[in-house]
């Protein structure tokens, strides 16, 4: 793993985040970029870089995803109501026909005036 940090940074290459456990307990993540330093002719002679920290990204994002993941669980629910809706709706369209009275749903799961 240190090899191919090496020669990410050597590349130009080296972008990671990665999480950190402070001496007081709390986490924190990192993004560290690593960039070549050439001299004159070319040749890496140093490394220069930048670790920021990113915890509240990081944070924001994974909050997104839980309610994003909410959402889709509601999405999922309503319809699957809607779905249990239209069943119930062409259920009692169904007994209408067979006691001789007209449809009170439209195709479209709508009342008729």
């Amino acid at each position: 793993m240190l090899d191919a940090a090496l020669r990410k940074q050597a590349a130009g290459t080296f972008d990671e985040e990665y999480r950190i456990v402070r001496p007081d307990g709390t986490i924190r993540w990192i993004r560290d970029r690593a960039y070549p330093v050439r001299n004159d002719t070319g040749e890496v002679y140093r490394v220069a870089g930048v670790a920021e920290d990113v915890t509240e990204r990081v944070n924001a994002v994974e909050t997104m995803r839980r309610h994003l993941d909410e959402l889709q669980r509601w999405y999922t629910v309503m319809l699957e109501r809607e779905e249990r809706v239209a069943a119930i709706k062409r259920e009692v369209n169904d007994l209408l026909a067979q006691l001789g009275r007209p449809a009170r749903y439209s195709s479209q799961q709508e009342a008729v005036e």
